[in-house]
């Protein structure tokens, strides 16, 4: 479901280039309006279902300023679909222009991001591949660019499947974005159209796409509270349209964290964080579908050092 803006996505002023003041004055006052696929990401993330079931212990390692590592071990309650023990082995590493971040687990599924800044950070480009535990990779590249007043993005993996996206400021505090998506294997095409409004605590996203699905979403952010509503109209199943809403929030304490988050196919999750230590937090996590009578219940323990 889509959602609204995350607070690296808020529009910020930035100073227009010499040639844009001069020739343009109006899109050297308008502010960078972030990249399209960031649109929505603050209310995907309070909307999404990040619950666990059973016992999952994480310990980051600090090797330097630019290089850290972690080891992620879950354990599964014998009542879960999973029982066995799974383990998750994280790399990341980032320096000025560059990062680099891979992941693998003990079913051999390897995941592994590389990404590049050029001009400035104007131009970024990325290489991404991962590898199921069936061994059949797959690689895609992305590429953005940074203008005072908008980003342009391009998409593209083995398949031929790509996309190319553009997202701009406009007056009055709106912002419009349109992407354009190919899919060769399926003979397929899709356009999606974003119009967002935003002024002080306050945010406003529509997002229509040609398969019949349009998004509406409010987004409020002050202070410590961020809460979200979402609301869907489009394909439920082939063939059928249905409607879906959900809404929630996220409040930041001093030393804790509250996530609730519910919508309209009956689905509660609620998640809590609280730092015990300077290095060390532990986290609760409960999930509850109220039409299907299906539960679970997770507690985590985190670490740095």
């Amino acid at each position: 479901m889509e959602g609204t803006t995350n607070a690296s996505e808020e529009i910020k002023p930035v100073e227009g280039s010499v040639f844009l003041k001069k020739h343009f004055p109006l899109l050297a006052k308008l502010p960078y309006p972030g990249k399209y696929d960031d649109l929505g990401s603050t209310g995907k993330e309070i909307l999404s279902d990040d619950s666990f079931e059973g016992f999952r212990t994480e310990l980051t390692c600090n090797h330097s300023e630019k290089y850290n590592s972690s080891h992620i071990f879950h354990l599964f309650t014998p009542r879960g679909e999973n029982t066995s023990p799974h383990y998750l082995y994280n790399i990341f590493y980032n320096s000025d222009n560059t990062f680099c971040f891979a992941r693998i687990d003990n079913e051999r599924k390897l995941f592994c991001k590389f990404g590049h800044s050029l001009f400035n950070k104007k131009l970024n480009l990325h290489f991404v591949a991962h590898m199921p535990k069936d061994l059949t990779a797959n690689a895609s590249i992305e590429a953005d660019y940074k203008l005072p007043f908008a980003s342009l993005g391009f998409k593209a993996d083995k398949t031929f499947t790509r996309s190319f996206s553009v997202l701009t400021s406009l007056p009055k505090n709106f912002s419009f974005g349109y992407e354009y998506t190919i899919v060769p294997e399926q003979q397929f095409e899709v356009q999606h159209f974003a119009l967002r409004y935003q002024k002080n605590a306050l945010s406003y996203l529509a997002t229509i796409n040609t398969s019949q699905q349009l998004n509406l979403s409010c987004t409020y952010k002050k202070n410590n509270l961020e809460a979200v509503s979402d609301f869907m109209v489009g394909p439920v199943q082939v063939g059928v349209l249905g409607t879906q809403f959900g809404a929630g929030f996220k409040y930041f304490f001093k030393n804790n964290i509250l996530r609730l988050k519910g919508d309209s196919t009956g689905h509660i999750v609620g998640t809590y964080e609280e730092g015990i230590t300077n290095f060390m937090k532990i986290s609760y996590s409960a999930s509850i579908n109220y039409l299907t009578s299906e539960y679970k219940f997770g507690i985590g323990l985190s670490a740095v050092k």
